[in-house]
């Protein structure tokens, strides 16, 4: 008998699931991606709304930062960006979680990463 892959397994057992709900497999998997696009849109938004109170929180007066600092040209940028209303890209999001692991004791502790956040 010839081995089977994951994905060949998972589709034969949705087969047989599906033969017993009444449903085409098409339609579950359907289903399923559907889920799985609308989680991914979920963590999407968590991830632009904690992005956007760190910003706000990370702004050049709400936090001190040294004379000619990258860190104060990077808190700016976000929020010209937070101003703008435009979403933040990925690379904006992980610069506002490193900010704010940096600069926590500045900051509220709720918006703060649970623990060390690597340099972008």
């Amino acid at each position: 008998m010839a081995e089977m892959t994951y994905e060949e397994c998972i589709r034969a057992t949705m087969a047989r699931m599906c033969a017993s709900l009444d449903l085409s497999c098409e339609e579950v998997m359907a289903e399923r991606d559907r889920d799985k696009r609308e989680r991914l849109r979920r963590i999407w938004r968590e991830m632009q709304d904690l992005a956007s109170t760190r910003a706000a929180a990370l702004s050049p007066g709400a936090v001190t930062y040294s004379v000619g600092s990258t860190d104060k040209k990077l808190a700016r940028e976000l929020a010209r960006r937070l101003d703008s209303g435009r979403p933040f890209t990925p690379r904006q999001c992980q610069v506002a979680a490193y900010l704010a692991w940096r600069y926590r004791r500045q900051i509220s502790g709720r918006i703060v990463p649970g623990g060390p956040v690597a340099k972008p």
